[in-house]
């Protein structure tokens, strides 16, 4: 697998099941992907109602969102070059493969602090989107 490929898929993978915090008027530790979909909500509203607090919180959401999805780009290409150099292509799809189905395996439990979410505090990948 090239360094380009691991790193994508990576990437995809942090985007959607890396717990990272951030604040939303709620302080929460959820995907980069749950930011993204609270930000859109909050942008939602200040389109169709504005207001300076909605407009701030839009503000807040987008600058931690770009920070977020940045770091996790410059880390999963990190990662990517650290597994580029094992000696064997076998270890590296190994541990690749593990990186992923153990991210994705460990946001199946109750790993996210949600308290903006309508149904629970704490979430798993399956139910962020409630």
């Amino acid at each position: 697998m090239s360094p380009g490929n691991t790193r994508r898929l990576l990437f995809a993978t942090a985007l959607l099941a890396a717990p990272v915090p951030f604040f939303l008027g709620e302080p929460e530790l959820a995907p980069v992907l749950r930011l993204a979909f609270l930000s859109t909500l909050v942008a939602r509203v200040f389109v169709a109602e504005g207001g300076s607090t909605t407009g701030t919180l839009l503000g807040i959401g987008l600058v931690q969102l770009f920070v977020w999805t940045g770091l996790l780009f410059l880390a999963t290409g990190l990662v990517a070059r650290v597994l580029d150099r094992l000696s064997t292509d076998r270890a590296r799809v190994a541990t690749i493969a593990a990186l992923v189905v153990g991210l994705l395996g460990a946001s199946l439990g109750d790993l996210y602090d949600t308290p903006l979410s309508s149904t629970r505090a704490r979430s798993s990948l399956l139910h962020l989107f409630e």
